[in-house]
Protein backbone atom coordinates (compact mmCIF):
# COMPACT_ATOMS: atom_id res chain seq x y z
CA UNK A 1 0.00 0.00 0.00
CA UNK A 2 1.60 3.22 -1.16
CA UNK A 3 0.68 6.57 0.38
CA UNK A 4 1.02 9.60 -1.93
CA UNK A 5 3.57 12.23 -0.98
CA UNK A 6 0.88 14.92 -0.82
CA UNK A 7 -1.06 12.96 1.79
CA UNK A 8 2.05 12.54 3.90
CA UNK A 9 2.83 16.25 3.62
CA UNK A 10 -0.71 17.23 4.61
CA UNK A 11 -0.65 14.84 7.58
CA UNK A 12 2.67 16.33 8.72
CA UNK A 13 1.34 19.87 8.27
CA UNK A 14 -1.84 19.19 10.28
CA UNK A 15 0.06 17.42 13.06
CA UNK A 16 2.59 20.24 13.28
CA UNK A 17 -0.23 22.79 13.65
CA UNK A 18 -1.93 20.74 16.36
CA UNK A 19 1.25 19.97 18.31
CA UNK A 20 2.89 23.41 18.05
CA UNK A 21 1.21 24.82 21.19
CA UNK A 22 2.32 21.77 23.18
CA UNK A 23 5.93 22.29 22.14
CA UNK A 24 5.85 26.03 22.88
CA UNK A 25 4.64 25.48 26.44
CA UNK A 26 8.09 24.18 27.32
CA UNK A 27 9.66 27.50 26.32
CA UNK A 28 7.69 29.57 28.81
CA UNK A 29 9.74 31.41 31.40
CA UNK A 30 8.15 31.09 34.84
CA UNK A 31 10.40 33.70 36.45
CA UNK A 32 8.13 36.62 35.51
CA UNK A 33 4.42 36.13 36.25
CA UNK A 34 1.93 37.39 33.68
CA UNK A 35 -0.48 40.05 34.88
CA UNK A 36 -4.17 39.89 34.03
CA UNK A 37 -3.86 42.83 31.62
CA UNK A 38 -1.07 41.08 29.69
CA UNK A 39 -2.95 37.78 29.57
CA UNK A 40 -6.01 39.23 27.84
CA UNK A 41 -4.25 41.77 25.61
CA UNK A 42 -4.02 41.39 21.85
CA UNK A 43 -0.58 40.76 20.45
CA UNK A 44 -0.30 42.42 17.05
CA UNK A 45 2.67 40.25 16.05
CA UNK A 46 0.68 37.06 16.70
CA UNK A 47 -2.26 38.36 14.67
CA UNK A 48 0.02 39.29 11.78
CA UNK A 49 1.66 35.88 11.87
CA UNK A 50 -1.73 34.15 11.89
CA UNK A 51 -2.86 36.14 8.86
CA UNK A 52 0.42 35.32 7.08
CA UNK A 53 -0.02 31.59 7.75
CA UNK A 54 -3.61 31.68 6.52
CA UNK A 55 -2.59 33.45 3.31
CA UNK A 56 0.23 30.97 2.78
CA UNK A 57 -2.15 28.03 3.13
CA UNK A 58 -4.59 29.63 0.69
CA UNK A 59 -1.76 30.20 -1.80
CA UNK A 60 -0.63 26.58 -1.48
CA UNK A 61 -4.16 25.25 -2.02
CA UNK A 62 -4.74 27.51 -5.02
CA UNK A 63 -1.40 26.50 -6.53
CA UNK A 64 -2.26 22.84 -6.06
CA UNK A 65 -5.72 23.25 -7.60
CA UNK A 66 -4.47 25.22 -10.61
CA UNK A 67 -1.83 22.66 -11.59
Amino acid sequence: MKIPALMLFMAYFILSILLHPCICLGWLDDSSPITEAEAYGNDAKAIDQGVAYALMVIALVLTYLLH
